[in-house]
């Protein structure tokens, strides 16, 4: 099989010369997580995701609307050709721990996305699940970077973040925050 038989045609990508802002809107208006950053001919160069925007950009203070998307991008792009065999695809994602590849045609322009989750929708399960262990395994490993323990007050954090499942106790948080998540809500990928 090859990857442009599983891959999403329905593809978003963003010019180097977006803003954070405009990558989040589009991410906002498409519920969409992932966003290939491409050149004016179409060339993937990068890619932000929401986890850049809120790490890269929120975390640090920058103003989305002034900061240009491909100083907060993943880069570069890890790409599959849409006439490769899903196998090779399969494999680069576990090498590179990526859920998602930009698929992209002869000349190297993009023309879809390959994710874990079309692999997991439309493959065998036996082999999608392989691929999904081997890209998941370094979430397993933990914090890539040094976590510092930060130990949050109630001033903190709003209200409802504050007394989640009664964490607030006599005015300060018991716990420290390592990672993670702190709410057991199921988060749902759109196709």
């Amino acid at each position: 099989m090859r990857c442009a038989e599983l891959m999403s045609v329905d593809l978003r990508v963003l010019p180097e010369t977006a803003s954070v802002q405009q990558a989040a809107v589009v991410m906002r208006d498409n519920s969409l997580g992932f966003l290939p950053v491409c050149d004016e001919a179409g060339h993937p160069v990068g890619v932000v995701t929401d986890r850049d925007v809120a790490v890269r950009a929120a975390a640090s203070d920058r103003i989305a609307s002034l900061t240009a998307v491909v100083e907060v991008m993943s880069g570069p792009a890890i790409v599959c050709d849409e006439h490769e065999d899903l196998g090779a695809a399969e494999q680069r994602m576990i090498e590179e721990g990526v859920a998602r590849l930009v698929v992209v045609d002869g000349e190297g322009v993009a023309v879809g996305i390959l994710s874990l989750t079309d692999l997991l929708e439309r493959e065998p399960k036996g082999r999608a699940v392989k691929v999904a262990r081997g890209v998941l395994a370094r979430e397993a490993q933990g914090p890539h970077f040094p976590v510092e323990q930060i130990r949050l007050t109630p001033g903190a954090l709003p209200e409802a973040a504050v007394d989640h499942e009664g964490a607030r106790r006599g005015g300060a948080f018991e716990s420290v925050i390592m990672g993670g998540s702190a709410t057991r809500e199921m988060k749902e990928f759109p196709r």
